[in-house]
């Protein structure tokens, strides 16, 4: 009998605990000022193509960053399905 009445008070004490702990992540968080990183738009842009198709002449692309910031072009690709 007397285990049974530690283990009401131990659960009982694991439920207070389990609560008060439940209740402590409920505060009122900080208001956090967040500014954006503005993104450029129409950045790069596409300004001249030259596709003729033959040896002497190879195919090019001319592209112009139209911003005054620098813009990553790593990710970009031309093909060409000729």
């Amino acid at each position: 009998m007397k285990i049974l009445i530690n283990m009401k008070r131990n659960n009982l004490f694991l439920l207070m605990a389990f609560a008060v702990s439940l209740l402590a992540g409920c505060v009122k968080d900080e208001k956090v000022e967040v500014t954006p990183t503005p993104v450029v738009t129409d950045a790069v842009l596409i300004n001249e193509v030259y596709s003729r198709g033959v040896p002497d002449a190879p195919d090019w692309a001319e592209i112009y960053n139209n911003s005054d910031s620098q813009v990553d072009i790593s990710g970009y690709k031309i093909y060409d399905s000729g």
